[in-house]
């Protein structure tokens, strides 16, 4: 199984992330410096939040990187096309 990652936490990945699915998230990414090494409390657990350099420390064959928030979706894809990944693949 690859590891899901999401790509901005807050309140659209609490909306979009059922309890099953929010489990099976292993961290969430947020572009904000300031963000990282914290944690998001969604649905009650704390996941960990890191910038996108993190991905760089992936193998791209290995994850699934879910967008959560379709008003800030074109800069997320900017960057994370940028690193290397592909849309409706990674």
């Amino acid at each position: 199984m690859k590891k899901l990652i999401v790509y901005y936490a807050g309140e659209w990945a609490e909306r979009l992330l059922t309890v099953e699915r929010y489990k099976e998230v292993a961290y969430f990414i947020e572009d904000a410096p300031q963000a990282e090494n914290t944690d998001f409390w969604g649905i009650g657990a704390a996941k960990p939040i890191y910038t996108p350099d993190v991905l760089q420390k992936e193998d791209p064959e290995e994850i699934v990187i879910i967008i959560s928030d379709n008003v800030r979706c074109k800069d997320a894809k900017t960057v994370l096309e940028g690193m290397g990944f592909r849309e409706n693949y990674h």
